[in-house]
Order: structure tokens, then C-alpha cells, then sequence
């Protein structure tokens, strides 16, 4: 490194965006941290809801309706080369894959006014809670 220079790592990071019916309040606050994210690291962006699709932009996404599955989420993950794994949500998951089926890299949740106690969390993973509800 030039003496004077800095470098900061840059990670490879999908990002998985729900866009679940239950979700739709929270896109503004989804699309801004996808926006801070992608300033400082490579990221790919996903959407999911029962099926996981990337994309490039979180504009004019259609509500994709009822039901989150987080499987789709580890599959998409499963076929990139990945440091890590960050999904934005509400938290009401309705499937949860055996441990043998989780990327074995870290995962940060970041739950949006939602449910806590959907996620299990591994040594490594981490929860970031954010309510956008009033006096939350």
C-alpha cells in the first residue's frame, strides 16, 4: 500500500429485499439501505416473496402478494460467490431450512417492524431490528 493511501474492503453482498404484501410500507426504508449499501460494497439485489429474483433497481416492483419463503433466498445465494448475505423483511417467514441448508457465511437481518421471533440466529449472524411505526 502508498504510504498515505487507505483502502477499505469492498464484499461481494447479496442483498435480499422481501416484497411480500406485509412489506410494502417499508419499501422506502428497504430501497435507502440498499442505496447506502451498494455506496460502499459490490452487491447484487434480490427480491423475494415465494420465489427469489434479482434484480437491478427497487422501482416499480409489483406487490407480489401473500406468503415469504426464505428458501428461494439460499438457493439464489447458493449459486453465487458471495461474503455475505443481508435480507431486509418484516420477519413473517412461513419455511425455515435445515441447518445443512444455510449459507455458510454470515446473514444480517435487518427486520423491518416485524417479527423478531421467526429468526434464528447462528453464531455469526446478526439482527438489526428497525421500527419506521411511530414512537418506535
Amino acid at each position: 500500500m502508498l504510504r498515505g493511501s487507505s483502502y477499505e474492503p469492498r464484499y461481494k453482498l447479496l442483498v435480499a429485499v422481501d416484497v411480500s404484501g406485509s412489506c410494502t410500507a417499508a419499501w422506502p426504508v428497504l430501497g435507502g439501505a440498499c442505496t447506502y449499501l451498494h455506496t460502499h460494497h459490490a452487491l447484487d439485489m434480490c427480491v423475494f416473496d415465494t420465489q427469489a429474483v434479482k434484480t437491478k433497481s427497487l422501482t416499480n416492483l409489483p406487490v407480489f402478494g401473500g406468503g415469504t419463503l426464505i428458501v428461494p433466498v439460499f438457493e439464489l445465494f447458493a449459486r453465487g460467490k458471495y461474503d455475505a448475505l443481508i435480507v431486509l423483511t418484516d420477519g413473517e417467514l412461513f419455511d425455515w431450512p435445515g441447518v445443512n441448508k444455510l449459507p455458510n457465511v454470515p446473514i444480517i437481518w435487518v427486520v423491518i417492524n416485524g417479527s423478531l421471533g421467526c429468526i434464528r440466529l447462528r453464531s455469526g449472524d446478526a439482527m438489526i431490528p428497525i421500527s419506521t411505526e411511530k414512537g418506535g
